[in-house]
């Protein structure tokens, strides 16, 4: 199309004769021979009309199969192209007269007959047209193209017809395509195979022949498609009355969006009620689960959806199992209640759920430093935002954990350089280091520190790239080095 412009339009008149000299449509050329508007390219388009002729005859009388490969490459002529396609004796001959093919009826013809593979597939993925994909899907002998073409096709009387074949892969193919609700329900009652009807029941909307599947195909995921497909109040309600399949109820209980028959299941049914739970958004409801229902499970994620804050004082302070316990602490804001839980409550991990939610700093700082519980201490501190009692903590603590996680929260570099340095115990050590932002103290820490960790951990933050490299050909610890060139690695990546 771009040299055929250039002939016609082109202001250049050697670049139009170039052009013309490169064209390959012999109608064209005939015509602009034949205008007056294009007399002084006449000459030009004659001759060229002349080699492609030549090389029309090249290609259908030669004996010499390289000349007539090479003629081959200046056709477009589609009539030539789709006798050689169809009917030449040479495989690679046929197969460039393919590629270059745009007749849809000549495609078609080689997709059909050609007996050699890649020929007739490349004709067959040239097929666009929607009537002669369905004929292939229908007629082909090439069972894997049959495949292939119904996996196109769109007809869906075509399809209908196909989803019946004797091909499990045809039948597979077809119903995935399949829009039509009266054909799905009946390759969903009918057909031998589980999967095939697997396949429709995913695309049936019928609620009543849904609900069929799902209590009586022997099929198990036919029957479970069957139950995420139902959406009439009435049918659901009568599946997960009849049905023994826990998933079957499971699929139903995660599609349920009428409060009483979600009350229902989450009363009634062990195995669906928590898929039904989550749906659940009634507070009133939520509460009378999470108070009274004799499955901790269950309680607990009522309790995880409370918002009524005494309810969940009452559930975080009296629920005989701690996970309950804990779910409604995580939903707990008040404070007050918070703190008394913190202050009073006998487990200490109950305790430490409690400071997680904590926001008084001068109350975070009563539990850091005098609670019994070292974890609910931990929890504080981590809470804490007090410099300097975080620096005493750090410093003076008589117990490790303490002291380290105070580490990790100072801002302080000089004091964190020292406890880098000097800090007692290497956790502290450890903490203070990976908190440090000075490059020649990380250095340093990286090069010379006695425990290989604390080295680690410098390393993973240090920027001096020749350093590294030099740590990464360090012989006597593997660590050092794999560290040295993971750190390198993320350099050169940013």
């Amino acid at each position: 199309a771009l040299l055929m412009k250039n002939a016609t339009e082109n202001s250049d008149a050697d670049a139009q004769r170039i052009a013309v000299g490169k064209v390959t449509d012999r109608p064209f050329l005939v015509s602009m021979a034949q205008d007056d508007r294009y007399e002084s390219l006449r000459s030009s388009a004659e001759i060229r009309i002349a080699e492609l002729d030549h090389f029309m005859a090249v290609v259908l009388t030669s004996s010499d199969h390289s000349d007539r490969y090479e003629a081959l490459r200046h056709i477009s002529d589609q009539d030539v192209l789709k006798k050689v396609a169809i009917d030449d004796p040479a495989e690679g001959l046929r197969m460039d007269a393919v590629e270059k093919l745009t007749d849809q009826g000549a495609l078609m013809t080689v997709a059909m007959e050609e007996p050699v593979h890649h020929v007739r597939w490349t004709a067959f993925q040239k097929v666009d047209q929607p009537d002669l994909i369905s004929q292939i899907a229908m007629g082909s002998t090439d069972q894997d193209m049959r495949v292939a073409a119904t996996k196109r096709a769109t007809d869906q009387e075509v399809l209908a017809s196909l989803a019946t074949d004797e091909d499990f892969d045809i039948r597979c193919a077809a119903t995935e395509r399949l829009t039509g609700q009266e054909a799905l329900a009946r390759i969903a009652e009918t057909d031998t195979s589980g999967h095939v009807r697997f396949l429709a029941t995913e695309r049936l909307t019928n609620q009543d022949i849904l609900s069929q599947i799902a209590l009586n195909d022997d099929y198990n995921e036919c029957r479970r498609a069957a139950a995420r497909r139902l959406e009439n109040k009435g049918h659901q309600a009568r599946v997960l009355a009849e049905s023994t399949d826990s998933k079957v109820r499971k699929a139903i209980a995660g599609r349920v969006t009428d409060p009483d028959l979600l009350a229902k299941i989450v009363l009634e049914d062990k195995d669906a009620r928590l898929v039904a739970l989550e749906r659940v958004t009634d507070q009133v409801f939520l509460v009378e689960v999470a108070t009274t229902h004799p499955a901790p499970d269950v309680r607990e994620m009522a309790a995880g959806k409370l918002e009524d804050q005494e309810v969940l004082g009452r559930i975080a302070f009296d629920d005989e199992n701690s996970a309950v316990r804990t779910a409604a602490i995580g939903r707990l804001t008040d404070q007050a209640t918070l703190m008394k839980i913190a202050r009073e409550e006998w487990s200490v991990n109950i305790c430490a759920d409690a400071a997680a939610q904590l926001i008084d700093q001068a109350f975070l700082a009563e539990l850091a430093t005098a609670h019994r519980g070292w974890y609910v201490r931990v929890v504080s501190i981590e809470r804490l935002e007090d410099q300097a009692l975080l620096a005493r903590l750090a410093v003076e603590d008589a117990t490790s954990d303490i002291r380290t996680a105070a580490t990790k929260r100072l801002l302080d570099q000089g004091l964190l350089t020292e406890l880098a340095f000097e800090g007692n115990g290497g956790a502290v050590r450890a903490a203070a280091t990976e908190r440090l932002t000075n490059q020649e103290l990380l250095a340093k820490k990286a090069t010379s520190d006695d425990d290989p960790r604390i080295r680690v951990k410098a390393i993973k933050k240090l920027t001096d790239q020749s350093l590294l490299e030099g740590l990464a050909e360090d012989r006597e610890n593997s660590s050092i080095r794999d560290a040295a060139g993971d750190r390198l690695r993320e350099l050169q990546q940013e």
